[in-house]
């Protein structure tokens, strides 16, 4: 079992080595950075396309939205006329009702 101090020591010589890991591995990183420029413009050109396909689909589905909106609102329209004539007949035969009560009283 190791001491306090021991693993200390033993932790401070694992942050060295990490550090000296690191600082070894940044000139490979900046080899990767100057090789992806190359495929930048294609890979942008690529992605561009994809964005205009993307945003061409979604126009169709807003512009289909907008028609179907179109369409329930007209039929809501129509729904609330019925509705409202079936409850100035209903109204009609109420009152037809309460007048033949009242006549025959």
């Amino acid at each position: 079992m190791l001491g306090p101090v021991m693993v200390n020591r033993h932790l401070h010589g694992i942050g060295k080595q990490l550090e000296f890991e690191m600082a070894t591995r940044q000139p490979q990183k900046a080899k990767r950075a100057a090789t992806s420029k190359k495929a930048q413009p294609t890979e942008l050109k690529s992605a561009m396309q994809r964005l205009e396909t993307k945003v061409k689909q979604l126009q169709a589905e807003r512009d289909q939205l907008k028609s179907d909106l179109k369409v329930a609102k007209a039929r809501i329209g129509e729904l609330e006329a019925q509705q409202t004539e079936a409850v100035n007949r209903i109204d009609w035969v109420i009152d037809s009702l309460h007048n033949l009560i009242e006549d025959k009283g």
